[in-house]
């Protein structure tokens, strides 16, 4: 495995140096090793960011805007990446709190951009429906 330094435009500048010559041997063994380690120390992270965005959902309606603003008060951000095909958007949920990333996708099914994004317009929509039984109300 070979590192090289890049300029600001992404281009490779000098030449290329050996993993084994580093300090810490970012060698593939020493890489395949240490994410073997931490898959096993990131098990049973992921429920803190579930639970963070089951209660910024649960709570009074909000924009997408809100929701964000809602789980970095909790220390995770909400990052969108789309793929790299254009076609489709994924949510990612960074907890500085634990040093984890997840996925929308890994965290579950209800966890996934479109499901989010569906829950915030529901809300929305039933916020403005119970608005307009109010004023129903108060007219007749």
């Amino acid at each position: 495995m070979l590192f090289q330094a890049l300029d600001d435009k992404g281009r490779r500048i000098g030449c290329p140096i050996k993993a084994s010559r580093f300090f810490l041997k970012p060698t593939l063994k020493y890489l395949e090793k240490k994410f073997i380690e931490n898959r096993v120390l990131k098990e049973g992270k992921g429920q803190r960011i579930e639970t963070a965005v089951d209660w910024a959902l649960a709570g009074r309606a909000m924009d997408w805007a809100g929701f964000r603003q809602a789980l970095e008060r909790e220390g995770i951000a909400v990052v969108l990446q789309k793929s790299k095909d254009g076609q489709r958007e994924e949510v990612y949920f960074i907890d500085h709190r634990e040093k984890t990333v997840f996925s929308g996708v890994n965290l579950g099914s209800q966890y996934t951009l479109p499901a989010l994004q569906q829950k915030v317009v529901q809300q929305l929509e039933q916020d403005d429906a119970a608005i307009q039984r109010h004023h129903l109300r108060l007219h007749l």
